[in-house]
């Protein structure tokens, strides 16, 4: 190991057993393993992260929810699967992207639904996403035999942009 570099492999199990009510919603078990190495300037991460059952802010309930996490603050992918029954998803997806400026930029490289409402994205999205706010370029997709609406497209009179998590949804 040189003098400016880094090596750590690590795994464990994240178990809010202990954790408060309000702040987990129901009990939460993941499985965490990875390796962080290269230069401290400039780390590189490989991390699978998986939960067989968790509850997000707002209580939607979430599956085999699995993230793998492969690169670099400058450039690293993320590849996501999990399931919501109660929302018909049963979905994957990989983002590509970067930390920049308190923020990530990046893109939404492959999403797929393959619950009761199929959809496939069919060209990279855009997105970037701040404290601020999270903005989804043009997104186009197949949803089973026809296409999705475009998002992006003018709201129509009487409806308000989007929200996710609290924050505005905009396209560009």
């Amino acid at each position: 190991m040189k003098a400016d570099g880094i090596a750590l492999v690590a795994s464990g199990v994240l178990d809010s057993e202990d954790a408060p009510e309000a702040e987990w919603g129901r009990r939460l078990l993941a499985r965490v393993r990875g390796t962080l190495t290269g230069a401290l300037r400039n780390p590189r991460v490989a991390l699978v992260g998986e939960a067989d059952a968790l509850t997000l802010p707002g209580g939607a309930e979430v599956r085999n929810a699995s993230v793998k996490l492969d690169g670099t603050l400058d450039a690293h992918v993320a590849e996501l699967s999990a399931q919501a029954p109660a929302y018909a998803l049963d979905i994957t997806a990989r983002l590509r992207g970067a930390y920049r400026a308190l923020g990530w930029a990046g893109e939404i490289a492959a999403l797929r639904n393959a619950g009761a409402f199929p959809l496939e994205l069919s060209a990279p999205a855009p997105l970037r996403v701040s404290v601020e706010r999270i903005e989804l370029g043009r997104f186009d997709a197949r949803l089973a035999e026809g296409r999705a609406p475009r998002l992006g497209e003018a709201p129509r009179a009487g409806t308000r942009a989007p929200r996710l998590g609290g924050r505005p949804l905009t396209a560009h």
